[in-house]
């Protein structure tokens, strides 16, 4: 039964492993330009790389039949080296490999996978295309006026867009948030973003059995001005956590949803608790900088709250990852 590994410490079938992959890329040869760069490998630097990336092995017994390489490139795990021996080709080898190491980039909270192929090889172009990579970029080897090679990426997280309470009382009138005429615009913008990528657009409501957010109220419906649409889900709330006691992170799991973009009101209460309550259930966050908002405390104004909060909550790394502060205009959402 083949299985799909991380390279063991003791590995040493290095001489395998390097004929794997010269027989995997000898289809290359003399249809791109520049060469590969495998044709410069030995078994010295070969060791060399498995020690400074991951190596992922397809074994059958003892046999090697595939691998691949990892390592983390700014906010993606760049893959090279793919290759399934002659013969072992089209048997979903090469879809495990990839699929271990998009596994590897979830749990280090990289939101990426990223590749190169070479511009020529347009049946790779084809073939990675269906793993759910799109290209992102065309590039050219040093001294090469044109581009020889393309980047491809493929997202490793399913999103969804937490709106947190942006309803009618928090958005006009006396208990109106601090700059709320230019958040509510940077909301409507990410919703825009997230139906557009096809991720879900969760709209959270809280409600109070006394005051301005009694449900059915003018103050509890969602904000007049937010771009709200039949397909969005709404989940309704009474703390500030919006898992609490509420169908939350069963929706979440139900999705198969794996990463948070969180926005909304207020910055002190419903975001901070959320944004904290969805690290410690292992949710990487993008936490929208200036899409959230508050009311002075009496203490400190509602700018230096926000403020404070995206400082701490961008800096907390007990949970294992920080909350990523990212501004409304350069979020990026994939489905």
């Amino acid at each position: 039964m083949i299985r799909v590994v991380a390279a063991a410490a003791d590995f040493s079938d290095w001489a395998a492993l390097l004929r794997l992959l010269q027989q995997a890329f000898a289809f290359m040869d003399g249809r791109i330009n520049p060469p590969s760069s495998l044709h410069q490998f030995t078994l010295e630097s070969l060791v060399a790389k498995s020690r400074a990336e991951t190596l992922f092995l397809a074994m059958d017994g003892d046999e090697v039949l595939g691998c691949i390489f990892a390592r983390p490139q700014g906010d993606a795990l760049y893959v090279g080296k793919l290759a399934v021996r002659p013969g072992h080709q089209g048997c979903g080898i090469g879809r495990r490999l990839t699929a271990v190491a998009e596994q590897c980039a979830r749990d280090a909270g990289l939101r990426w996978l990223e590749l190169d192929t070479r511009i020529e090889l347009l049946e790779n172009h084809r073939a990675f295309a269906a793993l759910g990579f799109a290209r992102t970029a065309e590039r050219a080897h040093p001294g090469f006026d044109r581009p020889t090679f393309i980047t491809m990426r493929k997202a490793t997280m399913k999103t969804a867009l937490l709106v947190i309470d942006v309803q009618q009382a928090l958005c006009a009138g006396e208990w109106a948030c601090f700059d709320i005429q230019n958040i509510l615009p940077r909301i409507n913008g990410l919703t825009a973003k997230a139906r557009a990528a096809g991720a879900l657009v969760i709209l959270v409501q809280h409600e109070e059995d006394e005051g301005s957010l009694q449900p059915g109220s003018d103050g509890w419906q969602l904000a007049a001005a937010l771009d709200a649409q039949p397909g969005d889900i709404r989940v309704s709330k009474r703390t500030p956590d919006s898992f609490h006691r509420t169908d939350l992170q069963a929706l979440l799991q139900e999705r198969g949803v794996t990463e948070l973009v969180i926005c909304g009101l207020q910055s002190d209460f419903c975001v901070d608790t959320t944004t904290r309550r969805a690290l410690a259930l292992g949710y990487p966050v993008t936490l929208v900088a200036d899409a959230h908002s508050t009311l002075d405390n009496g203490v400190l104004t509602a700018a230096q709250i926000t403020a404070h909060h995206n400082t701490t909550l961008g800096n907390m790394c007990s949970f294992g990852q920080r909350a990523r502060l990212v501004a409304a205009a350069d979020v990026s959402i994939a489905a």
